[in-house]
């Protein structure tokens, strides 16, 4: 049964291991277009990474997890993942420079 994160830590561990899990699975690959919210962290060397709310909401995500039959639900997520991100609205001048980086990403 997948938990959902409890830290910032976490949320971090999940979105740098998800390009890596990402290579790896087909099935993930597959079930992008279906993520409906996004989240973008800066490391420190100021590149961004991104992971879909429902891969990044849960503890020590993994492809294989991740596409499992087990119901997860991205409302419950997001609704954490609120708790220590914002929303960039499309006013926001790093708004178009971060929907550019993610699409380069996909």
């Amino acid at each position: 049964m997948s938990n959902i994160v409890a830290t910032p830590a976490q949320v971090v561990a999940n979105i740098k291991r998800f390009p890596a899990e990402l290579d790896k699975s087909a099935d993930l690959q597959s079930r992008l277009a279906y993520a409906r919210a996004w989240y973008a962290h800066r490391d420190e060397n100021g590149d961004w990474h991104f992971g879909p709310s429902k891969f990044i909401g849960y503890r020590n995500m993994t492809a294989a997890e991740y596409v499992n039959e087990d119901p997860r639900d991205g409302r419950h997520t997001e609704r954490k993942l609120a708790t220590w991100f914002a929303e960039l609205h499309e006013s926001d001048p790093l708004h178009d420079d971060l929907s550019d980086q993610l699409t380069t990403f996909l």
